[in-house]
């Protein structure tokens, strides 16, 4: 399989970057800027007002976006905006134009019993939210408009934390559901490019202040130990970037020739990721910092933004240690002989 980008793919990357290298926006003023570009858009069909392109695609924009500490939930739109404007119409006027915002949960499920919805959802960039997508315990989603939730009884809403918190209790009747393949494994995926683009940053200015930073009448960067940090970080930068692309690609061909075969290697890929570039981008945003030594840690040093995002972004992802059991777990269920004699089954 080939991994390289293809030229249209390079051509995306560099468009992307300048348009996030002129934008001059915080919070929500992003969302025009993005949609005039058509890079929320990416994910979204055709039919819908988008491009139809694929995960791949959509991977470059995240990581650009990691790159710039981009204040805007960039991965939901483009994943999201598609179920929103599916099951409510209403919403595509001002999410195709970036004047909405739609976010997913990046924690908690919600449940049906009773005929109540019910459940405590956590929310980044909550206070920036329009529409917030949640998903069901049996696989499906629900729309939530906020301006319906704040003032429906039984609805608490803190935005004042990163992370807000949604505690929702409404009537079956109310909620709109509806189906979303694949939500959580091409939303984690985009979360872990985001990741990639904010490690390949400090990575950047940190083998840069290796090479200025004097110390001794030489670079920094000529010490043994750094060098070989460096390298290190080199080597676990290019293993993210591969891990991301091949889990993109998996999941473009589970869209594209749909089974149940496809499906489940597009997940194993995606937990593959999940294993990997959390952590790793971690690590080489601390290395980064402990190459800057003293100044890395002052809070005028950009380093500390990044290290912070990463650890926002990474902490509802889930550990490594659980998506490896995971991993393993199924590809175990995979290999086991159904008939395997109980007879030759070791026991301690």
């Amino acid at each position: 399989m080939n991994l390289q980008h293809s030229s249209e793919q390079t051509l995306l990357r560099d468009s992307i970057s300048a348009a996030l290298d002129r934008g001059k926006c915080t919070g929500a003023d992003w969302g025009p800027v993005l949609a005039d570009q058509g890079v929320s858009k990416l994910l979204l069909p055709e039919a819908q007002g988008g491009f139809g392109l694929g995960m791949v695609e959509a991977t470059v924009a995240c990581v650009e976006a990691g790159r710039r500490c981009l204040d805007y939930p960039l991965a939901d739109m483009m994943v999201m905006m598609g179920a929103a404007i599916k099951t409510r119409p209403e919403t595509a006027p001002a999410l195709l134009e970036g004047r909405g915002v739609v976010i997913a949960a990046s924690s908690g499920t919600l449940v049906n019993r009773g005929g109540r919805v019910t459940g405590i959802l956590g929310v980044a960039h909550l206070d920036m939210a329009d529409w917030v997508v949640a998903p069901m315990e049996d696989d499906r989603v629900a729309v939530l408009a906020m301006s319906d939730l704040h003032a429906t009884p039984g609805v608490e809403v803190d935005p004042s934390a990163v992370t807000g918190t949604l505690k929702v209790d409404l009537p079956e009747g109310s909620v709109v559901l509806n189906d979303m393949p694949m939500m959580a494994e091409r939303l984690a995926l985009l979360r872990c490019a985001d990741l990639a683009g904010a490690a390949a940053y400090c990575f950047d200015i940190g083998i840069e202040y290796l090479k200025d930073r004097r110390q001794f009448g030489q670079p920094i960067g000529a010490n043994q130990a750094l060098k070989h940090m460096a390298a290190d970080d080199y080597v676990t930068l290019e293993n993210i970037h591969v891990a991301i692309d091949y889990a993109a690609a998996a999941i473009d061909r589970a869209f594209d020739a749909p089974s149940a075969a496809a499906r489940a290697e597009a997940a194993a890929a995606v937990a593959v990721a999940l294993c990997t570039v959390p952590e790793s981008a971690r690590r080489i945003a601390e290395n980064a910092i402990q190459f800057h030594g003293g100044i890395g840690v002052t809070w005028e040093y950009p380093l500390n933004r990044y290290l912070r995002r990463i650890l926002r972004i990474a902490q509802p992802l889930g550990s490594a240690a659980t998506h490896r059991c995971a991993l393993l777990g199924s590809v175990i269920a995979a290999n086991a002989a159904p008939d395997w004699p109980q007879s030759q089954t070791r026991t301690a």
